[in-house]
């Protein structure tokens, strides 16, 4: 702060303020209202020569101190009019950021309230050269919180001592002892940190005090360590017997804390374990919680505004913020995953196993990931500079978007609304939540666990139908994922186009599913049943429709019939793994592809089903070689998302790929052979958002590949790293030092100059010197540069030598 300009002082002051307010959190609305106050108030005035000080309070944890001191002024800084801003200058110089003892930290001149005339000191005129003594009196802002004080920092480093906290980068000296810590707490040698073991009924949980978390303390005592004699008990318990060894000379200032009080502690875990909305963490059970209703259209313009207003605290953007929710929403699931199982049962029907392994497992898997790579991905990535602004470093910064929408999908409600909020809260930002409406059980399950569990400032979950949808809408997101129907999806992303809102949208589409002559029949079989009917055919990534080689064409539908009833019996509305329609809505719209196609059926078919139950039996509808009846019937108009199989024969591959290519892109294609020729030639001309080979959808289940669609099936793609990414702004950053600026770049130009810049911009040197700059340190590459221009100058260099 001392080079600070003197007419910035007050806007500089009331920064700071501004900064420690956001240490302490948004949640204090009376800090808010005095930092406000302090930006409006302006600086101290100077009215016909005398200082006017503008009256104003101080906030917390600062206290204003009034100092009376002689300041110099060398005769060229003695002029009238100008005087008063050396003296301000002379002061910050010698007191901000500096420990005044057993008063506090400097951290800003606040206001002069009186100068007296100046004099010039005859014995000090040989050192002062002629220096103008003034007497001043002046008050300073000064960090010194009280005792009892609660206050927010960053966890900086752990000993055997206890915990080294620092506010922002002005303050490093907070010392929290062991003794002070939460009970029981815990030295770990091997990581060299505190952990904290919070004991439930059935479990323990550690939360480990890592460097970067946030932490809320208060404050036990002041040290001023230049009088220790005055405070001796004090100053024994603040000395350091750690690396630094025990003659390490102790800092001006120090402050004692404790977390061992109610609501004190590591943010990341009080946010779920002490804040009012999320005190009874127990384990909810089936049908054991009142019904939430709705959220009313009129409550999300509030909701956009608490979102907005928690992310501008910057609160989010911390590694611990990020790890702690990850943290609550990996134990949510955890905890409560017999009811998640049961609110699938009661929805689609879905077998308790089967949400497990394709939805419950998968979510746990993708915190896992982040949990053990976010550090990572959060470090800027250095890429390479051009010769152009040589010396400089290139780099990229993965920002929060900000404020996002996650509208989930009521297939896999749980999975396809989770999964895309871990990336959204690994990525730094606030999420709206919206489960899917058709799947009430598991919505509400949602809409009970969410707020029990989650940081209620940053994230909030709302359910709804189209009229809430249209709600949430008319705001300004800063980015909007959605998955469901390319018809939805165009509606919402017609609405974002308003606010120029990025989007996501996971669509869907008619996925085929090619067969040729060299396939395993068995394994075929079994992997394209699985596919095709799990969840009842309600998945996106579905293979919807069969084109199979005329050769095997009869044996493989005989081979998959047989499956059907290997895998669900004869009965499959007795099967315990076979689902349910989602609802008779939906059940309608399947039934009714059927037209038209009921003599082709050789399965399933509408004897059997059950609009009561939503039971739609699985269907095989076999057209042959009828590919122009194939291409006209109603199951072919639009994606099933039943269980429905629609089959073709083909005579040669080239037929599949314009039957593929005359339709909207898919979202997955697959292909069942054993020849690599077909293989690549698959690869290579069926356009579509993923593929696999000799299986279906398990594609999704890798986790370093994205998924996403292309065209109508979509567009933007997440799982993994890719769900991070999807929701960060990669930030361009080139930072120079002024050295070595190139004297070509500014005009007038000559014909040299333009060549020196073409060369320099030339994408072929730009490439071997980014390699090089990879493998060089800059000190190198200068030494490089200079050798090289010596070895070119060489003659020259001879011939002046030689002059």
């Amino acid at each position: 702060y001392n080079s600070v300009h003197e007419s910035e002082l007050a806007e500089h002051g009331a920064n700071i303020i501004i900064h420690a307010n956001q240490l302490i959190r948004a949640a204090y609305p009376a800090m808010q209202k005095v930092a406000a106050e302090i930006l409006s108030a302006g600086r101290s005035q100077e009215v016909d020569g005398e200082i006017m000080p503008i009256k104003k309070e101080p906030l917390p944890m600062f206290i204003i101190t009034v100092v009376s001191d002689t300041i110099v002024l060398p005769p060229d800084e003695f002029e009238p009019g100008k005087h008063i801003s050396h003296v301000r200058r002379r002061i910050q110089e010698k007191y901000v950021d500096r420990v005044i003892p057993d008063v506090g930290l400097v951290v800003a001149l606040y206001d002069i309230i009186r100068i007296t005339d100046a004099y010039i000191h005859p014995a000090d005129f040989h050192h002062q050269k002629g220096g103008a003594f003034c007497k001043v009196a002046f008050r300073l802002c000064v960090f010194r919180p009280m005792v009892g004080e609660t206050i927010v920092g960053v966890v900086d480093r752990s000993t055997a001592t206890g915990l080294y906290v620092k506010l922002g980068s002005w303050f490093k000296d907070v010392h929290i002892p062991y003794a002070d810590l939460k009970d029981p707490c815990l030295y770990d040698e091997q990581t060299k940190l505190w952990i904290w073991q919070y004991k439930r009924e059935d479990a323990t949980d550690s939360f480990f005090y890592r460097p970067g978390a946030e932490i809320c303390f208060s404050v036990k005592a002041i040290v001023f360590n230049q009088r220790q004699e005055a405070k001796p008990g004090l100053a024994q318990v603040v000395a350091e017997k750690d690396s630094k060894g025990p003659s390490a000379p102790l800092p001006p200032m120090q402050v004692l804390g404790s977390v061992a009080g109610d609501g004190m502690g590591l943010t990341s875990c009080t946010y779920h374990l002490m804040s009012p909305t999320a005190v009874d963490t127990t384990p909810l059970l089936p049908g054991s919680a009142e019904f939430i209703p709705d959220t009313k259209p009129e409550e999300i313009l509030p909701i956009y505004t608490s979102l907005t207003s928690a992310f501008r605290t910057d609160r989010t953007k911390s590694l611990e913020w990020r790890l702690g929710q990850l943290d609550a929403l990996e134990r949510m699931i955890r905890e409560n995953g017999p009811l998640f199982k049961q609110a699938m049962l009661e929805d689609m029907h879905v077998s308790p196993l089967d949400s497990d392994v394709m939805q419950v497992s998968l979510a746990l898997s993708d915190i896992e990931l982040f949990k053990a790579n976010l550090g990572s991905w959060m470090k800027p990535e250095t890429v390479s500079s051009n010769l152009l602004t040589f010396p400089g470093k290139s780099e990229l910064l993965s920002e929060p978007l900000g404020v996002v929408v996650v509208y989930g999908a009521w297939n896999y409600n749980f999975l396809l609304t989770l999964q895309p909020v871990i990336g959204a809260i690994g990525a730094g930002n606030c999420v709206l939540i919206k489960p899917g409406d058709y799947a009430v059980r598991s919505t509400q399950a949602m809409m009970q666990l969410i707020p029990r569990y989650m940081d209620q400032d940053c994230i909030r979950v709302v359910s709804g139908g189209p009229e809430l949808s249209d709600a949430i809408l008319e705001h300004e997101w800063q980015k909007i994922f959605f998955t469901g129907s390319p018809n939805v999806g165009r509606i919402i992303y017609e609405k974002a186009a308003k606010f120029l809102t990025p989007c996501t949208l996971e669509l869907g589409g008619k996925s085929p599913c090619i067969v040729d002559g060299t396939a395993d029949l068995t394994v075929t079989a079994r992997r394209l049943v699985w596919g095709a009917l799990a969840s009842a055919g309600q998945t996106c990534v579905r293979p919807d429709y069969v084109l199979v080689h005329e050769s095997i064409g009869d044996r493989l539908v005989q081979t998959v019939k047989s499956t059907v009833k290997e895998f669900y019996g004869e009965d499959p509305k007795e099967s315990p793994w076979f689902a349910r329609v989602i609802n008779q809505r939906n059940f309608d719209r399947v039934t009714g592809l059927f037209d038209g196609s009921e003599d082709l059926m050789v399965l399933g078919g509408p004897k059997t089903m059950d609009r009561d139950t939503c039971y739609v039996p699985p269907t095989i509808i076999n057209f042959r070689t009828d590919k122009q009846r194939f291409a006209a019937a109603k199951v072919m108009q639009m994606e099933i998302f039943g269980p429905v199989i629609p089959v073709c024969y083909y005579n040669d591959f080239s037929e599949c790929v314009d039957f593929i290519r005359s339709r909207p892109s898919p979202l997955a294609s697959y292909l069942f052979s054993s020849d690599p020729t077909m293989k690549e030639t698959f690869k290579h001309s069926i356009h579509s958002g993923s593929q696999a080979i000799n299986d279906t959808m398990v594609q999704l289940s890798v986790e370093d590949l994205p998924f996403g669609g292309t065209g109508a099936s979509g567009f933007g793609s997440y799982h993994g790293k890719y769900s991070f990414e999807c929701f960060s702004h990669k930030k361009a950053v080139l930072s120079r030092p002024t050295i070595l600026d190139v004297p070509q770049r500014y005009p007038p130009y000559t014909p040299a100059d333009g060549k020196f810049l073409r060369a320099a911009l030339n994408a072929k040197l730009s490439l071997v010197w980014g390699r090089l700059s990879k493998l060089m340190t800059t000190g190198k590459i200068v030494a490089f540069v200079v050798l090289l221009l010596a070895f070119l100058l060489r003659k020259n260099i001879a011939r002046f030598v030689l002059q």
